[in-house]
């Protein structure tokens, strides 16, 4: 009877994670260069029915392994290419990803009022909200390690099933090697660390079991290797562009201060960081299970001590490991932000047991998040610096229709966004010698041909594509929209005159 209800508890907390995960997933159009580019390349997979290797630009786009894109893809092929399609993945797996980190705080032997402050914690801090909520490869990747720790924390309190915690482990981390390659690996050197710390040792336990490490090892490498089978060269792209070329060099051009991981964490837990920041002296840690709870066979003092190691452990492992690296970006901590998260929920819990006027305080609070977070899904596009492509394509696709005029992409900027709002690819011209290394359907003499037959086409680029244009064909940029990165314009004739269009059209596109 007990355990049923307790079962019944579990799934009344996935459901509300995942509704949490998904509400309003949707309201906000997609934003440029990330998530137009990851719903893009899944748009591409449902239209070519290619599903082994991603393609943006019309070129093959190897930088990540393609589950990402399944999940975006499965959702279009559900609800539409639209935000929601492309969203409703990535809703979903943060709602899971809560679930999960709720599951580790049982295991360490939380309370119900633990429990619950995780979960606020947890779904409404900076970090994990807006990361969790992006269409990138890192929710889900922080999903998958999220399970992997899940699995690693188990096997560390529970000895009674470690056999199979210890395979889950490999096998979720496999699939969060899938997700985004190496960084998946990091939870791993943390386990070695910590491995002889763990609870209630057996003779003859091991961590690294050879059938499953071998099973993971292939589950993990299976896309690699098919896309190198298929053409050897590509073993240069995943070894000397992904891993040495993000770790060593410049060329990904994200090379951030050094201290970016380290303040990205700790800004990211606002507000709740400053809330445990204030309250850190009252933080207590219980004495012992309680009966009938998830801690039997092992006091709630050593379940968390022994987690606690294991997840500071993958806290500074992953730390030392960005802020080494050349390449640093604020998402690459998001799968560590649910360690502090974790922390950060059971110091508050402790910090309000029992202090009417704590939780009165914190439950305000909470409140006030809930409805921040959920302003920002719904009108986050009206925040300073957001940009999207979609008003730019509603204008495109009224003054195209409108003339009967085609469009062309000038130059080789890349706008995935844009095509993904046109559900197409626009045609690209290629300006100059060095555009015509790149995907191209017309150069400047065909265009030329392409203009004076129709009499006018609308080109879509930079301002400086657009003024190269300019110096072949009569063009009048009009309206120049200050701040964006991509304008408009109509190409005209050599001989034919200039027609605009009205400045009540202009509509902003930044990639």
């Amino acid at each position: 009877m007990w355990r049923s209800r307790r079962r019944s508890h579990w799934v009344l907390a996935l459901v509300l994670c995942l509704l949490w995960g998904t509400a309003w997933i949707g309201t906000r159009p997609l934003a440029d260069p990330d998530e137009g580019r990851y719903a893009e390349i899944s748009r591409v997979m449902v239209i070519s029915q290619d599903w082994l290797t991603p393609q943006l630009d019309g070129r093959d786009h190897l930088s990540k392994p393609p589950i990402t894109y399944w999940i975006t893809a499965l959702g279009m092929l559900g609800l539409g290419f639209d935000a929601w399609g492309a969203r409703i993945g990535v809703g979903l797996t943060f709602g899971l990803w809560l679930f999960v980190v709720l599951r580790i705080g049982a295991v360490r032997g939380a309370s119900r009022l633990d429990l619950f402050c995780i979960a606020v914690v947890h779904g409404t801090s900076l970090l994990p909200f807006i990361g969790g909520n992006l269409l990138t490869t890192d929710p889900f990747l922080s999903s998958a390690m999220g399970a992997a720790s899940l699995f690693a924390v188990a096997a560390m309190v529970d000895a009674s099933k470690r056999q199979w915690t210890i395979r889950g482990f490999w096998l979720a981390s496999a699939v969060a090697f899938l997700i985004k390659g190496p960084p998946a690996l990091l939870l791993v050197p943390a386990l070695l660390i910590c491995w002889r710390a763990r609870l209630d040792p057996a003779a003859g336990e091991r961590i690294l079991l050879r059938p499953v490490v071998v099973v993971a090892a292939c589950v993990a490498a299976s896309w690699y290797l098919i896309m190198v089978v298929q053409e050897p060269e590509r073993w240069k792209i995943f070894l000397l562009e992904e891993v040495v070329g993000r770790v060593s060099s410049s060329a990904m051009r994200r090379n951030a201060p050094f201290w970016l991981p380290a303040l990205t964490l700790a800004l990211g837990t606002l507000p709740w960081g400053l809330v445990a920041l204030f309250g850190a002296r009252s933080w207590s840690l219980p004495s012992g299970g309680r009966r009938g709870s998830e801690t039997d066979g092992a006091s709630q003092m050593d379940r968390r001590a022994v987690s606690t190691l294991f997840l500071g452990a993958w806290l500074i492992t992953s730390l030392l490991v960005f802020t080494l690296s050349t390449s640093r970006m604020y998402l690459y901590v998001l799968p560590v932000s649910s360690v502090l998260s974790l922390w950060i929920g059971e110091g508050i819990s402790s910090w309000i047991r029992g202090r009417r006027g704590r939780q009165g305080f914190c439950a305000l609070l909470a409140l006030s998040a809930i409805a921040a977070c959920l302003a920002l899904r719904i009108a986050g596009e009206d925040l300073p610096g957001y940009r999207s492509s979609e008003p730019l394509a509603r204008q495109i696709q009224a003054l195209s229709g409108a003339n009967g005029a085609p469009v062309v992409f000038v130059g080789i900027a890349s706008a995935p966004g844009l095509d993904f709002a046109l559900q197409e690819r626009l045609p690209r011209v290629a300006i100059g010698k060095s555009d015509r290394a790149h995907a191209h359907d017309f150069d400047r003499a065909s265009l030329i041909d392409l203009v004076r037959g129709r009499g006018k086409v609308l080109g879509v680029g930079t301002m400086p594509d657009l003024r190269r244009v300019a110096g072949f064909l009569e063009v009048e940029i009009r309206p120049a929209v200050e701040g964006t990165a991509l304008r408009a314009a109509w190409l005209l004739p050599p001989t034919g005159k200039a027609s605009g269009f009205a400045p009540s059209q202009a509509s902003s596109i930044a990639r």
